[in-house]
């Protein structure tokens, strides 16, 4: 089967699925739909694309600030 290639935006940055991005973060599809929806917090920044039935994409770029944003030390 062939690799599926990342949608490209106007300024030659990778956009990803939300698949791309479960795959990445190794959570589950219903993690990633959660933290875009707000039924979890923090929300997760993302590009919606089209209407009602549209589609989203992340940048690789927000789902580093939000790592980022989010890392705990709590062996402090």
């Amino acid at each position: 089967m062939a690799k599926k290639k990342h949608s490209q935006a106007g300024n030659g940055h990778a956009l990803l699925t939300p698949e791309d991005v479960a795959r990445e973060l190794a959570v589950s599809r219903a993690w990633v739909r959660d933290h875009v929806s707000g039924r979890r917090l923090p929300k997760l920044k993302h590009i919606w694309l089209g209407g009602k039935r549209g589609q989203i994409r992340f940048r690789r770029a927000d789902i580093e600030r939000f790592l980022n944003a989010n890392v705990r030390n709590d062996a402090q």
